[in-house]
């Protein structure tokens, strides 16, 4: 392939993921209006972001509120102990979902690089579910973590990339 050609393909390629970041819900009619591309481009360009791993799958931003779930963040600051292959599999490979206390719901977990190892993104009924997280997580990988920080959101103005549509009330609170 001429490498002109690759940079046209790379370039409708994130023509066509900057549509799908704000809108995953887009329908392939509604998707060729916005690009300016035929449906079997886009049927194409689709598929090879799959196969390549570039898009993961689709998700529903959801308003937390509205289903009577508050957001937390949980920052967890990694020990010297070196992780276990129980842990390894258990933890990154299986996720958390079974030490899930009530009714918490893990969003997204992150390993970063900083001051704090790792990030865990969650929704949980109230502060006692999102501290019996923390006691669980503790009792089970305790020796792994030397410092944990919960952090409640009290509004997101962003999430993946798209804009609270109640940002006015975001305005009024601050």
């Amino acid at each position: 392939m001429a490498k002109s050609s690759k940079k046209t393909q790379q370039s409708d390629e994130q023509k066509v993921l900057n549509v799908l970041k704000r809108q995953g819900d887009i329908t392939l009619e509604q998707l060729e209006k916005k690009t300016g591309f035929s449906r079997q481009k886009l049927w194409r360009i689709k598929n090879s972001l799959k196969q390549n791993g570039t898009i993961w799958g689709y998700s529903a931003i959801d308003d937390s509120g509205k289903q009577n779930l508050s957001q937390f963040i949980l920052l967890l600051k990694r020990s010297m102990k070196p992780f276990e292959e129980k842990f390894r599999n258990e933890v990154v490979k299986e996720n958390l979902d079974s030490y899930l206390p009530g009714k918490v719901i893990i969003q997204d977990i992150y390993y970063t690089h900083g001051y704090f190892n790792a990030v865990i993104n969650f929704q949980a009924k109230n502060i006692i579910d999102a501290k019996k997280l923390i006691d669980t997580i503790m009792i089970k990988l305790g020796d792994y973590f030397t410092e944990i920080q919960l952090l409640e959101t009290l509004f997101p103005v962003r999430l993946r990339g798209i804009k609270n549509p109640n940002i006015e009330k975001l305005v009024e609170f601050i």
